[in-house]
């Protein structure tokens, strides 16, 4: 599973980058990334990491969890690769987001400001170059109290930061859910898998590469396989989120953009980025589908699509252009109107 899956609080914008170092301590040995891994695992190729979550905590990830990358400021001459935080929700805060979502309201400036004292962070994983740490302690340089080293490859050191989280606006519910949380945090090191990172230099995800075999589900439950693009010209394919707004605003244009193009041979498709397996994020997937009036379809990705798109695409929604051979043609970030996919796809019909 690659960081985007589950990132982005609700309550905060969802097209997150992920901002890690660039420069990491050079390595001592290279340590291949594992061929296989779970699909529940968050994968950062940046940091050479592999998380598997301990049970309590993956469960919680896209409601009450949502993992950030972020970079502290640190001291001069101490390298910090990155920092992966995942922040927590409240229950009551992601029920009240996803209302929102479907119905298409706004918090309120008040409501807002309630809701955010049933948030924080409740733990990050920093990754820094270990000799240039010197005499400085990992938790002034990350601001958390408590910091345990968990694993080390290459130079570089891995270090579970937290504070004990405790947040007075909770109800009986969340509090003992947060509780859970926090209790299962020991075990965060069990599912640490590190290899050598992989440089954004060398992560392809860009006009030119072709997309691999795959072979997977819609969200209605229909098998769909690589050969898909070569039923039409151009292929949009839409990668979007159930947590983020934007992708649900343009989702509109999309279906009529479907409905303008279709006798052209271009179609749309949909890829979740946040979804799976799991049945309440699945139904919350089709209530937006249905309000946003939307019949293309939306795929559920398997691993090869995972490893080959959504591991790379930092922010959601994002928009490949892909050919009849599954050639990406272009790629765009963030919501477009309907005029500008419109001239994107005249464009490139007229090149193909």
């Amino acid at each position: 599973m690659s960081i985007l899956k589950r990132t982005a609080a609700a309550l905060m914008s969802c097209a997150i980058t992920l901002s890690l170092a660039a420069c990491a301590a050079p390595q001592e040995e290279t340590v291949p990334k594992p061929e296989t891994y779970p699909d529940t695992a968050l994968v950062i190729d940046e940091l050479g990491m592999i998380l598997d979550l301990p049970e309590d905590l993956y469960d919680g990830l896209g409601q009450q969890i949502f993992a950030s990358a972020e970079l502290p400021i640190a001291p001069e001459g101490v390298v910090i690769n990155g920092q992966v935080a995942f922040l927590y929700q409240s229950g009551s805060v992601y029920k009240r987001v996803m209302e929102l979502q479907i119905t298409g309201g706004q918090l309120s400036e008040e409501e807002y400001l309630a809701l955010s004292e049933q948030t924080g962070t409740l733990f990050v994983i920093t990754s820094v170059a270990a000799d240039t740490l010197g005499e400085h302690a990992i938790t002034d340089i990350t601001g958390y109290e408590q910091a345990e080293l968990i694993g080390e490859l290459g130079g570089n050191s891995f270090y579970l930061c937290y504070t004990d989280l405790t947040l007075d606006a909770l109800n009986e519910e969340d509090a003992a859910t947060l509780a859970r949380f926090m209790a299962a945090l020991p075990q965060v090191k069990d599912g640490l898998t590190l290899y050598t990172p992989i440089s954004a230099e060398n992560i392809q995800l860009d006009v030119g590469v072709t997309l691999p075999d795959f072979s997977t589900t819609t969200l209605a439950g229909d098998t769909v396989d690589s050969s898909v693009f070569g039923d039409a010209k151009l292929t949009v394919l839409n990668i979007w989120a159930t947590y983020c707004t934007p992708c649900v605003s343009e989702m509109p244009d999309l279906e009529t953009l479907s409905q303008n193009y279709k006798d052209k041979g271009v179609q749309v498709i949909g890829l979740l980025a946040d979804v799976y397996s799991n049945e309440e994020k699945q139904t919350l997937a089709k209530e937006i589908i249905s309000s946003t009036g939307v019949t293309y379809p939306s795929l559920l990705p398997d691993q090869k699509l995972d490893a080959a798109v959504l591991t790379y695409v930092t922010g959601v929604p994002t928009t490949l252009f892909i050919d009849s051979e599954g050639t990406v043609l272009e790629i765009i970030s963030g919501t477009r109107s309907l005029e500008t996919f419109s001239e994107i796809v005249d464009k490139l019909l007229a090149e193909l």
